[in-house]
């Protein structure tokens, strides 16, 4: 069963964009909004 070549491009393009989104949100989660982390840093 082949599987075009253009179908393999977009899965593996919505899994590494999905990576990225988990990514942020779990940045966004432990670290806080970037209000706080502005409070933080000065």
């Amino acid at each position: 069963m082949d599987i075009p070549v253009w179908l393999q491009a977009g899965f593996w393009g919505l899994v590494a964009g999905g990576a990225l989104l988990v990514g942020a949100w779990v940045g966004y989660r432990f670290k806080g909004s970037p209000q706080n982390s502005e409070k933080i840093v000065r």
